[in-house]
């Protein structure tokens, strides 16, 4: 079962940046207009953690998703979900679809893939619990984009690590899909086995840069 998010957890980031919102059915829209975003709680059976997670309407009507694990119940587990989301997600967002400079938490870059060049909107990586980071992480992302073939205008993608006893869950997602080649380089990393969990994240955006490539 879904709880909505009390809209001020996000005009508040807004308004911190200098943008000013207003609220209609349940839709944050910045600046009046879209792209519009909202934010939904999501419990898990557990009654320990949760989603909190994001959806942002573009005005051509595409759909972005995002979304942060939350330790908690209630408010609790909200706030800690939309505290990650906030260190997180939100930069790369807000520098990408609001064009807002948040180049103290975002490298933005251009990327040349197979199918053209793009924008590349970096978010930082963070990590959770006692995180170790692989020294070619950052490269092994880059590496992964420049070889890709990229159909559309804008892309999201998140890059996602957790270790629990010693054991790996990868995940990589492409506009919400599994992306079983971001998947291969994660994998690729000298990840660190360790006792004690850890989470590593990343979370990037890429946006068209001119006319995609002939084949």
């Amino acid at each position: 079962m879904s709880i909505a998010v009390d809209s001020r957890y996000l005009q508040v980031l807004f308004e911190e940046h200098g943008i000013a919102s207003v609220v209609v059915n349940g839709w944050v829209l910045p600046e009046g207009r879209r792209p519009a975003i909202r934010a939904d709680w999501y419990q898990n059976g557990n009654g320990l953690t949760g989603v909190f997670s994001v959806l942002i309407l573009m005005p051509d009507g595409l759909r972005i998703e995002e979304a942060c694990a939350g330790l908690g119940a209630g408010e609790e587990g909200i706030k800690d979900g939309f505290a990650k989301f906030m260190n997180n997600s939100f930069h790369v967002l807000l520098a990408a679809l609001w064009q807002r400079d948040a180049s103290e938490r975002v490298v933005t870059k251009t990327v040349t893939t197979r199918s053209g060049r793009y924008t590349g909107y970096f978010g930082p990586t963070c990590g959770y619990g006692t995180p170790h980071f692989p020294a070619d992480l950052s490269e092994r992302i880059e590496r992964c984009l420049e070889e890709a073939s990229l159909t559309d205008e804008l892309h999201w993608m998140r890059f996602f690590v957790s270790n629990y006893q010693k054991a790996f869950t990868f995940e990589a997602l492409n506009n919400g899909e599994p992306w079983e080649h971001g998947l291969r380089a994660l994998q690729a990393c000298p990840w660190t086995p360790d006792e004690r969990y850890y989470v590593v994240r990343v979370f990037l955006m890429l946006r068209r840069a001119d006319e995609p490539a002939l084949a």
